[in-house]
């Protein structure tokens, strides 16, 4: 994405969205985001905090994050939104947020900076862009949040599946305009699995587990303590 000033700037973010990455993307090196690894049992709900742990200085920030199924059944999650397909409001005014106190998104309030949209995915896409009020710099610690996801377990479903960057990206001035692309790998964790205590198990853990079960009580009988068992 070109470089931009002020509403300009803000309006060619939202034209990424819409759109696309209009520029070239330079690699990013090494993971700059974290996501929490979540267990949520079928048909409940659990929330996955998104923080920005590179200490890069940023003056805007796009990410698209993808519910990729890694194995299990197709759409075992997906992300909580309201009777308008809307996702509840990132924390912008949290103190401990990416831009807290320059944040454009959260000069923009009643406006969500967040979207939710179907994708080819296995399931849905969290889109979530904000830029600095402005348009300079500001400086990472490197323990920042920049959104909360609030994912549902589908009903008797079960499956593991992992955030995925899709069209994200990041600038800074000593980038040149030039947008720093996001990768997998620049994404830690964000495993998310869904368990159903309901699901049999497979067979062969089955008769794995029954194996364990036999040689465990041959050897007790060895032993003189089958009368115990």
């Amino acid at each position: 994405m070109c470089r931009n000033v002020g509403v300009g700037r803000w309006i060619a973010i939202l034209a990424f969205l819409v759109m696309g990455a209009g520029c070239p993307l330079v690699a990013s090196a090494g993971f700059l985001t974290t996501a929490d690894n979540v267990t949520i049992q079928a048909g409940g709900s659990g929330q996955v905090f998104v923080r920005w742990t590179s200490t890069q200085s940023l003056n805007y920030l796009i990410t698209g994050l993808v519910l990729a199924r890694i194995s299990g059944d197709d759409q075992a999650v997906s992300y909580i939104v309201d009777g308008n397909g809307e996702p509840a409001m990132p924390p912008l005014s949290a103190t401990d947020y990416l831009f807290a106190g320059n944040s454009f998104a959260a000069s923009s309030l009643p406006v969500n900076p967040a979207s939710v949209s179907q994708t080819n995915y296995a399931a849905d896409t969290y889109t979530m862009a904000d830029a600095t009020l402005d348009s300079a710099d500001y400086a990472q610690d490197g323990t920042r949040v920049w959104t909360v996801l609030n994912l549902m377990a589908g009903a008797n479903k079960s499956g593991v599946y992992r955030l995925v960057f899709q069209s994200s990206e990041y600038d800074f001035a000593a980038s040149g305009g030039t947008a720093v692309g996001l990768n997998a790998s620049d994404l830690d964790g964000g495993i998310i699995t869904i368990q159903n205590p309901s699901v049999v198990p497979e067979p062969s853990g089955f008769v794995l587990g029954l194996t364990g079960c036999m040689a465990m009580f041959w050897g007790l009988r060895k032993r003189g303590f089958a009368k115990r068992c």
